[in-house]
């Protein structure tokens, strides 16, 4: 139920509002949580990633066009691409219980 009701809410603001900043304040608290998470465990791969990727989306939130020809989203994309690289790496190194 809260799930449905929290999609129906930013479902809502999307359509209003037209930011990515709705978008980046509505997984916000997801990857604060799994910040949390990957610093507690101590994983530096997986830290390492989310801030990353926490550093993209405020270079596409901020609308930064400092790098011609690419414009923000084009910055976003690839600093997201190292990310999800460290992210990959960080997975990879989770243990597994069988």
């Amino acid at each position: 139920m809260v799930a449905a009701v929290q999609f129906a809410a930013d479902s809502a603001a999307v359509l209003l509002v037209d930011s990515f900043l709705d978008v980046i304040l509505n997984y916000a608290p997801v990857m604060l949580l799994l910040l949390t998470m990957s610093i507690k465990a101590r994983s530096i791969h997986l830290t390492a990633g989310l801030l990353i990727l926490s550093f993209a989306s405020a270079i596409q939130a901020a609308g930064w066009d400092a790098l011609r020809p690419l414009d923000h989203n084009g910055v976003y994309h690839l600093v997201s691409m190292a990310g999800v690289v460290f992210l990959y790496l960080g997975g990879m190194r989770l243990r597994t219980t069988t």
